[in-house]
């Protein structure tokens, strides 16, 4: 009898420590952002877990909405540093050799598209070179310096894309998924086209997506809608 009650407690044991682990949130690495991406489906929040494999230092990252706004929290394990702000956007950035590689987390509707933008230098450059790849997943190499701040809306009508920078130079850019061409408008008010290379256009599928997705009236609020090129 008392050999059964051991078994008995050890498989209740067992069992509770593995519904633990079920339900506590994702602890991630570094390079695979997109694989990390902690969801469920109609819940108000997104956790995401960051490891800095140079320091072991970790970054938790929550999304969520409520009354149809968006917030966001981190914290530094190193720092205990918490944040928090409401944005349309959410940026994590890493600096490295003097450039940053940037993550962007954008509301369209009430879900976030994803986005890696590389090799910052100058908006037209940055955007130019990866606002087609806007819809691909994410991926980010190890760094020592993560960011959270505000940083791009963006708004769609017809077949254009109109993202705007929050900052007290503002920049705009529209993508026209038509001609597939990027326009960008400077401060001083000048205006660059430039054409998308044809290999990293969004797909037809992605459009459709896209479309689809700002039209469905059923999305649940904190849905995390990745699309994938």
């Amino acid at each position: 009898m008392k050999r059964l009650l051991k078994k008995t407690r050890y498989i209740s044991l067992l069992l509770g420590l593995c519904l633990i682990g079920c339900t506590a949130p994702k602890k991630v690495d570094a390079n695979a952002l997109m694989d990390w991406i902690h969801t469920q489906a109609n819940t108000n929040s997104i956790e995401i877990g960051i490891t800095d494999s140079t320091n072991q230092e970790e970054t938790t990252i929550n999304l969520w909405k409520k009354e149809g706004k968006s917030y966001g929290a981190w914290k530094n394990s190193g720092t205990n540093d918490t944040s928090k702000y409401t944005a349309p956007t959410l940026q994590i950035a890493k600096e490295e050799n003097g450039k940053r590689k940037t993550i962007l987390f954008t509301q369209v509707e009430d879900g976030y598209v994803v986005d890696l933008i590389e090799n910052e230098q100058a908006p037209e450059e940055l955007f130019t070179q990866t606002i087609a790849s806007l819809f691909a997943p994410a991926l980010i190499n190890d760094g020592q310096k993560y960011t959270l701040d505000p940083s791009y809306s963006i708004q769609k009508q017809d077949d254009r894309y109109t993202i705007q920078s929050e900052d007290t130079q503002t920049w705009t850019y529209q993508i026209d998924t038509k001609s597939e061409t990027i326009q960008t408008k400077r401060p001083t008010g000048e205006k660059i086209e430039t054409q998308l290379e044809a290999n990293k256009a969004p797909s037809q599928t992605t459009k459709q997506q896209i479309e689809t997705l700002l039209e469905d009236p059923s999305l649940q609020e904190g849905s995390m809608i990745q699309f994938r090129s």
